[in-house]
């Protein structure tokens, strides 16, 4: 018996050591399935392309904590350029960075990186792949591609080897039959699954070749299109020239489908919009897509819902809205409102009003040094005015007075430093919706702190503007804005960020014209709301305006110049100041002034002539204007001025595959060209002037790229449409580990054909080490990558916002269109 229960014992144990073997081993091969590229999407590109996107590695975000001391923690210190960075050691291993003093020290603890990379060379050979169908005779015993081509991006940031997203074009020799199921066996890859089953049903499975806004449209909107194009990377061993390309066959037909039900709602032929070898008339003539583009047109479809746009045998685009504006330019004029609230400096961010944490920062109350300096920004033709200029100017005059007023309005960028009057181009879009269309202004619901009892709109241009207007002078001058020289250290959060001291500049006519225009036209605006509250603007409107063209005829006579060797956007802003001034007085003598800068004096004025003047604003500020207040010739003059910028805009849409306006061929494709509705105020204000279709035809036209239909089917807004971008230059969301928050629009593509940011190529190593074919080799539509700190592409100014802003919300508000 005894010997028995020992046997039984052992047998026992055995057991449990094979279970417990087992387990390691499934606990084992679970770590390597999670850890191993993943198979995230099946589609067809065409019916005898299939691509298969596997997505390689992620990044483990960082944080942002209270830091708790222990035992054994020991700092080390280290000092470069005058910054001192804490590193925490515990236990002989860097933790992060310590940063705070006294109660507030909190540990940054870096992001990592986890998962294995895809082994490009096995998924590059056709023999890797073979695709068979238990309901396709054709596919029974199993086919190899004939030809496998690829295009891979890395899809977040990290200095070695970062996250990628490969998509790999099956090129079969026959195509795939509609409602077949087959199974895609690559065991090879090493990824998960190791068989895909993929049932071709092209009406409900989203194609990466079909591409559509993620905004949606009005039902009223006289342009609804969307696009059909693929480029499919290189093939491994074929010659680089040319490789991608792809042609679709004639004849081909789309269908727009409710898409709950799947019901066709409309059908309509597919048209040719511009071929891989046909030339774009855009910056410099060149195809910038590399390959066919095609379009699909259902402008004349007003029915509302919710649909998918669906082409035969290929497959769907991302569903879209069409309603009366609320889910669709409403939606997403408050998404881009947001950003503001997002990039708001000096105050805390959190519940109720949103979900993205941030302590205060940049407050003198904590700690941050706020000097003020004697330098101010030229006026004059002559005057340099580059970044380093101003940054070196602003710390060389520098005096030791510490200004404690001094906090607020946005941070520039994902980098906090610099709060700008330029900024107030984004406050003064938002303030021309409001003058428009006063009850849309009064309604809209953003979501935001109210400092005062007035309409959300109206709380968020004040909290901008009294940034300015606490800094300006007992004389009413007011300077270009706070700056730091350098930017903070790169893992630092803003609410830690007291080490570099922040220079105020002084004083300039320039920048006081223009926080003159902005401020007298919230003024007149604020009346309707709050009578006490809009005289107070209106004063400080009235004393920035008066110093302005005092301090402009002090330095005429002294250094003997006239009002012509203005610099242009100074001369610009004093002219837009007048016309606001006018509309906020009805003084005459705001009009006089007004003639004696503006370019409306032929029947066909050049509203934009590259650094001679850019009036559009003043323009459009003067033909919307009381007539009473205003000259007939003038205002005809500056109407006709508006609509030859239109139809600039709309001969550029026409001129290329994807609908881009803009009312200058010359202006550079960078930084908010491609992520923006660029130039879309341009021909709305065109259309609100004349009421003439063609102008919101372009306005709408303009909005498509930057939401969705694009190569990359992408939304370069966070938080707006099905697939936002999702890691712009945000430091402080990246590192206390946050997604970042929602209505922030990056610059998006740049121009690496015509005018490349080789200046910020330093991270091409990094994106090249999983790109293919290499960064500059990538059709320039196609080319954004989602890598946080690519700076060009990444970044954002909250100035660029003034497109997003008054293109959407002007298509939101105005009115239904009989």
């Amino acid at each position: 018996m005894t010997i028995a229960r020992s046997s039984s014992a052992v047998a026992m144990a055995m057991a449990m050591a094979v279970t417990l073997i087992l387990a390691c081993q499934a606990l084992a091969a679970a770590g390597e399935a999670s850890s191993a590229p993943r198979v995230t999407g099946t589609c067809l590109v065409a019916p005898d392309i299939i691509a298969l996107t596997i997505e390689a590695g992620s990044v483990i975000p960082g944080s942002v904590t209270d830091y708790q001391k222990r035992a054994g923690d020991t700092i080390d210190r280290k000092t470069d350029g005058g910054t001192e960075t804490l590193t925490l050691m515990r236990n002989g291993v860097a933790c992060g960075e310590i940063v705070g003093v006294g109660d507030r020290r909190q540990l940054i603890t870096p992001a990592s990186q986890s998962g294995k990379e895809l082994d490009t060379v096995v998924a590059d050979r056709a023999g890797t792949y073979t695709v068979s169908s238990a309901d396709d005779p054709a596919f029974t015993n199993g086919i190899h591609p004939r030809a496998v081509s690829r295009k891979s991006k890395p899809i977040d940031y990290a200095w070695r080897k970062p996250p990628a997203r490969h998509v790999l074009f099956l090129r079969m020799p026959i195509p795939l039959t509609e409602g077949r199921t087959y199974r895609i066996g690559c065991a090879g890859l090493g990824a998960q699954p190791s068989e895909v089953v993929f049932r071709n049903e092209t009406r409900s499975i989203r194609s990466l070749a079909v591409h559509t806004t993620q905004i949606g449209y009005r039902a009223d909107d006289p342009f609804k299109r969307g696009y059909l194009s693929i480029w499919l990377g290189w093939e491994a061993g074929a010659a680089s020239d040319n490789q991608g390309a792809y042609s679709y066959p004639a004849g081909l037909r789309f269908q727009l489908l409710d898409d709950a039900t799947g019901a066709e709602a409309f059908s309509g032929a597919v048209e040719m919009a511009r071929r891989a070898g046909e030339a774009e008339a855009m910056f410099k003539p060149a195809n910038y897509n590399g390959t066919d583009v095609l379009r699909m047109d259902f402008s004349q479809f007003t029915k509302p819902g919710r649909y998918r746009l669906h082409v035969d045998g290929i497959g769907c685009g991302h569903p879209f809205v069409i309603d009366d504006g609320a889910a669709t330019w409403e939606h997403a004029f408050v998404v881009q409102m947001r950003g503001f609230l997002h990039q708001r400096s000096g105050i805390a961010l959190g519940p109720p009003f949103t979900t993205f944490i941030k302590p205060r920062d940049h407050h003198p109350d904590d700690g941050v040094e706020i000097l003020r300096s004697t330098w101010a920004a030229g006026i004059w033709s002559d005057d340099a005015g580059d970044e380093h200029h101003l940054q070196q100017g602003l710390k060389d005059h520098a005096t030791n007075e510490r200004v404690t007023n001094a906090w607020g309005g946005y941070h520039d960028a994902g980098d906090w430093n610099p709060r700008r009057v330029s900024h107030l181009r984004a406050t003064m879009a938002q303030l021309e919706i409001a003058d428009l269309f006063p009850d849309f202004a009064a309604r809209v619901a953003l979501n935001i702190p109210r400092d005062h009892r007035i309409p959300d709109l109206f709380n968020e241009v004040l909290f901008e503007i009294d940034c300015f207007r606490r800094t300006q002078t007992a004389e009413g001058g007011v300077g270009y804005g706070l700056e730091t020289v350098g930017d903070p250290s790169g893992n630092t959060v803003s609410w830690h960020t007291t080490v570099l001291p922040v220079y105020l500049a002084a004083p300039d006519p320039g920048n006081s014209w223009y926080y003159t225009a902005v401020c007298a036209r919230a003024a007149r605006l604020l009346r309707r709301h709050d009578a006490k509250l809009a005289e107070v603007y209106a004063e400080s409107a009235a004393r920035a305006m008066a110093w302005a063209e005092a301090e402009f005829a002090r330095q005429a006579r002294e250094r003997k110049r006239t009002a012509a060797e203005l610099a242009w956007t100074a001369r610009d802003s004093r002219n837009l100041a007048a016309v606001e001034m006018l509309r906020l007085t009805r003084d005459r003598r705001w009009h006089d002034l007004f003639l004696l800068d503006t370019v409306l004096t032929t029947d066909t004025p050049a509203l934009f002539d590259y650094m001679k003047a850019s009036q559009s604003d003043a323009a459009f500020a003067y033909a919307v204007a009381d007539t009473a207040l205003t000259d007939p010739v003038v205002r005809a003059r500056a109407v006709t001025g508006l609509e030859m910028l239109a139809d600039s805009a709309k001969a550029y849409a026409d001129g290329n595959a994807f609908d881009i306006v803009c009312d200058n061929r010359y202006r550079p494709m960078f930084m908010g060209f491609y992520s923006t509705p660029h130039c879309g105020h341009v021909a709305l204000r065109a259309y609100h002037l004349t009421g003439e279709v063609r102008h919101l035809e372009t306005g709408v036209r303009a909005c498509q790229f930057s939401s969705g239909a694009n190569p990359d089917n992408l939304v370069f807004t966070t938080g707006l449409g099905s697939n936002p971008i999702r890691h712009p230059l945000h430091l402080d969301s990246r590192i206390s580990g946050q997604q970042a928050p929602e209505g922030l629009t990056v610059y998006g593509i740049e121009d690496h054909v015509n005018r490349p940011c080789t200046w910020a190529y330093w991270i091409l190593p990094a994106i090249d080490s999983v790109m293919s074919p290499g960064y500059l080799k990538w059709p320039l539509s196609e080319s954004y990558t989602d890598t946080y700190l690519f700076i060009p592409v990444n970044e954002f100014t909250t100035d660029i916002w003034d497109e997003s802003v008054w293109t959407w919300g002007y298509l939101a508000a105005r009115p239904t269109r009989r």
